[in-house]
């Protein structure tokens, strides 16, 4: 990736279009120090390269971590929570600080490189995660500083926006921090010893010894299916299920088909 990012002499990082073109920048690699000569064309985007055609594959992000370090050092980070989630259920297992650290120590190199944050006697890790490529893990419990929004420093320049973004501890996750995977799966088996009647069951009533009888139907508008009786209309012996209503005193019925012909308006 190409870096848009150098050290002048005075050691502070700087953006390459803040500097004079070519060696005239005085500029070296923030990574292997060599010296960096300013590329301003018109038609590309301006980025420092190394005078002896050199590459250095990490140089920007060496940039971006000297960026980190420097906010650490002069400014107040905010740790954030270690809260235990499962569905919609959180508790916090630790509360949040602000901290402005006493000294910052570089662990290890710049494919995994590690910050341990110190204050007095205590002492904090961050792991900057500047891809979700092969990111590593480390023993105990530490931060990750997520930089992926980072990764183009020219659709998002860290010079500019690194600092507010540091100031939200939004970029900060906890990761093996002692007793919250235990809280999270004793939430977990909380949350499923749960019984849940099924929806599709529907619950069984008794009926009450006080409950009174309903009232039984009329009989004169009732489908009173015992026998089959003649239709007052069509004069067709009916069969139970087919009759409207029945006038059993009487010794007829009118069926479904004569009462709809009619439109349902047969009244006795």
């Amino acid at each position: 990736m190409k870096n848009p990012y150098g050290h002048n002499n005075a050691g502070e990082i700087v953006f390459v279009d803040d500097v004079e073109r070519g060696l005239a920048c005085e500029c070296v690699c923030p990574l292997c120090r060599k010296p960096f000569r300013a590329c301003q064309g018109e038609k590309n985007e301006h980025y420092f390269a190394h005078q002896d055609a050199s590459e250095c594959e990490f140089s920007y992000r060496a940039s971006l971590l000297q960026m980190v370090v420097e906010f650490l050092e002069s400014g107040e980070l905010e740790i954030p929570s270690v809260i235990a989630r499962y569905t919609n259920e959180a508790e916090v297992i630790k509360d949040g600080e602000t901290v402005r650290f006493d000294r910052i120590e570089q662990v290890g190199d710049i494919n995994t490189p590690e910050l341990h944050c110190h204050l007095g006697e205590r002492n904090w890790v961050l792991k900057p995660v500047f891809d979700r490529k092969g990111i590593h893990h480390l023993d105990g419990a530490y931060l990750t500083l997520d930089l992926t929004q980072f990764s183009n420093p020219y659709t998002n320049r860290p010079d500019q926006n690194l600092k507010p973004a540091l100031k939200q501890n939004n970029l900060l996750k906890w990761k093996n921090y002692p007793g919250l995977a235990e809280r999270e799966q004793e939430l977990r088996e909380k949350h499923s010893s749960k019984r849940f009647v099924p929806h599709h069951r529907q619950p069984s009533f008794r009926r009450s010894a006080n409950a009174k009888p309903k009232p039984a139907a009329s009989r004169a508008f009732s489908s009173f299916q015992e026998e089959s009786l003649p239709c007052k209309f069509c004069k067709n012996v009916i069969e139970p299920r087919d009759i409207f209503m029945t006038n059993k005193s009487e010794g007829f019925c009118v069926c479904r088909a004569c009462n709809k012909e009619r439109g349902g308006a047969i009244h006795t």
